[in-house]
């Protein structure tokens, strides 16, 4: 596993994460703001989330490693 790296919280992140919000609410399947969140800063920082949390497949195009 690379490194752990810390991923900045942009503009684009918020953009992402109401898109994102607004689309799993739409679809009656919202994961929680916190996590939706997390989902976003990953989304923009093209990175991969690593959980115990299945809900994260949820989240298209999000690289998820569930254990």
């Amino acid at each position: 596993m690379r490194a752990l790296i810390e991923l900045p919280i942009t503009d684009e992140t918020y953009r992402v994460f109401g898109a994102l919000a607004a689309e799993l609410q739409g679809r009656g399947r919202p994961i929680g703001d916190f996590d939706e969140v997390i989902a976003a800063i990953t989304l923009t920082g093209d990175g991969e989330t690593v959980t115990r949390d299945s809900h994260f497949t949820r989240v298209p195009g999000l690289k998820v490693r569930t254990h």
